[in-house]
């Protein structure tokens, strides 16, 4: 797995790298959707939303939660692609390594439910690993395994070290900053925001 996920990231980076060289910055909008990629949703989406975001955000949790409903109300036409956006917050970071360390386990949909769901909970802890074990537990991943996904120092901080650099390197500095098929968005205050978006985004895809 680890090596199929490397190869993705340098395809990625040369290619972002090529084309950053070929448009000027300010119209350099994303990182193209490589095949190894989470993405939930449609499988063959006609609409493509790629969030970079972090679990401990409050305005990525609301977002989160429209994202949600456009899945369940547009289950044909839209595919969501989740990328890292880290702050200063290690708790940011933490909860990341809790993502990526399920995702090993096939479970990554279920935990990035669970962290956005407890947030308040895990939020206030200095040091949230038990509370992230705990989640691991309810959702019968093996403790020992999840614990050294966790603290492997290749595939999970790899990915998301990676996902930041690239939005920073796009000038985005702080979760969320949302794209539809390519495009930048500015966050939707409301799910009619979001679903006016993605309705424009299909006549055009049409």
């Amino acid at each position: 797995m680890h090596k199929y996920f490397i190869g993705g990231v340098i395809l990625v980076f040369l290619t972002i790298t090529t084309y950053s060289y070929l448009k000027p910055p300010s119209e350099f909008l994303i990182a193209p959707v490589t095949l190894n990629e989470q993405k939930r949703g449609s499988r063959l989406p006609s609409v493509t939303l790629v969030v970079y975001t972090n679990f401990s955000c409050e305005e990525c949790l609301n977002l989160e939660k429209s994202l949600r409903q456009a899945i369940k109300d547009f289950p044909d036409d839209v595919g969501v692609v989740d990328r890292y956006l880290i702050d200063s917050s290690p708790l940011a970071n933490e909860a990341a390594l809790a993502a990526e360390a399920a995702r090993n386990q096939g479970t990554y949909d279920i935990m990035h439910k669970k962290l956005y769901n407890l947030q308040e909970e895990w939020i206030t802890e200095e040091d949230p690993y038990h509370a992230f074990l705990q989640y691991a537990k309810a959702l019968s991943l093996h403790p020992g395994t999840f614990q050294g996904n966790y603290e492997d120092g290749r595939t999970g901080p790899l990915k998301i070290k990676f996902d930041t650099k690239i939005a920073k390197k796009m000038k985005y500095r702080t979760a969320p900053a949302l794209f539809i098929n390519d495009k930048y968005v500015p966050t939707p205050s409301s799910y009619e925001e979001l679903e006016y978006a993605i309705n424009e985004a299909l006549e055009e895809a049409y």
